[in-house]
């Protein structure tokens, strides 16, 4: 028996057996909303603590990868340091820098694929989570 069914089966029993029923439905759906609310809540908190670890591992990544590429790119440097105290001739000096700028453009195409698969996962994590 429904809450309809028994307020139209109370009309006959008076006012206040229909008030009593009408204060019993409010008080149940006052309970689930707030038994809702509660859920929402927990809910909510969990996907905070997932994305705040998400976002955590993403950072490590990231200062990982910046330090690795600092590394790299000192290294670089230091060759190129070389090369001008070689005083090599300007030709040569030119060829040499070819293979160093396409190793830094192939550097600089890494970092942003990886920025763009991360900020992917990050998408994806989110929409999962909705």
């Amino acid at each position: 028996m429904g809450f309809e069914q028994l307020i139209i089966a109370a009309k006959d029993w008076g006012p206040t057996a229909i008030t009593t029923i009408i204060a019993f439905v409010i008080s149940y759906l006052f309970k689930q909303q707030t038994k809702n609310a509660a859920e929402d809540a927990k809910r909510s908190n969990e996907f905070k603590e997932s994305l705040s670890s998400g976002l955590s591992r993403l950072e490590e990544n990231f200062n990982k990868t910046i330090c690795d590429l600092k590394k790299e790119i000192d290294v670089h440097r230091k060759e190129i340091g070389a090369l001008k105290m070689d005083k090599l001739e300007k030709d040569d000096f030119y060829k040499d820098m070819g293979g160093w700028r396409s190793e830094l453009n192939r550097v600089q195409d890494l970092i942003i694929a990886q920025n763009n698969t991360t900020l992917q996962k990050i998408i994806e994590i989110w929409k999962e989570k909705k």
